[in-house]
């Protein structure tokens, strides 16, 4: 998922008082892409995701360099709290570990469209046909392969949120969320009480990545394995929803169908 987040206060430029003078001219804001971008942000999602939109603005903005700007391994936010559901950092670490497997495991799986299970799982979750034949059929597996291979996210750009309430102002975890991609990964409560099992947090995982780094997959907008629209999307639609390729990637490392876990 992927919305705005609570409003934090206007960001205006220091002027100063002084004695009236000749206007002198202004350069708006607004002429300058990057910055404008930014403000509209900090006004929106909070200057948690602006900061980590700047640590990515190399060679528009820089930020000064400083030890907390600077992320070489990726970070887990909040997520030692005292709640029934104990979203402890080792948890979440765990499932981390647990959707990197997966990645690699279908990366590899992948690469032979004649393996049983492959054919079994693109039928399942992208109604395609393997090994590819037709134009369309080698069209649709490039781009489901070409997914998969950029899902994985650079550590340095990955940060995880446990968010204390499923409520909507926390990190979009209205009910029935289990997790959201705004700005960071927002991990819901409900991504703890209703997941205990290390494989569907990690399907979870990967559901997210694929919508911040997946080549071709929705960033915005979906059909969740849950409603009953997703049993009628055509390939067409299926190779860019971030469902389809969580369940496909957890189905191949598990070796059986993982139940379907919603949004």
């Amino acid at each position: 998922m992927d919305t705005t987040r609570k409003s934090l206060s206007n960001h205006h430029s220091q002027t100063g008082l002084a004695k009236p003078a000749k206007p002198k001219s202004k350069t708006p804001v607004s002429s300058h892409p990057a910055l404008d971008r930014i403000l509209q942000l900090q006004q929106t999602i909070g200057n948690r995701a602006v900061n980590h939109l700047l640590q990515r603005q190399a060679g528009t903005i820089q930020p000064k360099k400083t030890n907390e700007s600077i992320i070489q391994r990726y970070e887990i936010q909040d997520c030692d709290l005292d709640q029934n559901w104990e979203p402890t950092g080792k948890s979440v670490k765990e499932a981390h570990e647990r959707a990197l497997e997966m990645m690699s495991n279908a990366n590899t799986m992948c690469a032979n469209p004649y393996d049983a299970s492959v054919i079994r799982a693109a039928q399942r979750y992208f109604k395609l046909d393997l090994p590819p034949v037709t134009e369309d059929q080698i069209k649709y597996w490039d781009q489901i392969t070409a997914a998969i291979s950029t899902i994985q996210p650079p550590d340095s750009e990955l940060i995880y949120e446990c968010e204390s309430e499923q409520t909507w102002t926390e990190g979009l975890c209205a009910e029935g969320v289990n997790a959201s991609a705004l700005g960071n990964i927002h991990l819901c409560p409900q991504f703890f009480s209703a997941h205990p099992d290390v494989n569907e947090r990690a399907m979870l995982m990967i559901h997210e990545w694929s919508h911040i780094w997946g080549k071709g997959v929705n960033r915005y907008g979906e059909v969740y394995c849950s409603e009953e629209e997703f049993g009628s999307l055509v390939t067409d639609d299926l190779v860019i929803m971030p469902d389809a390729y969580a369940h496909f990637i957890a189905e191949l490392y598990m070796g059986e169908v993982p139940r379907c876990i919603g949004e």
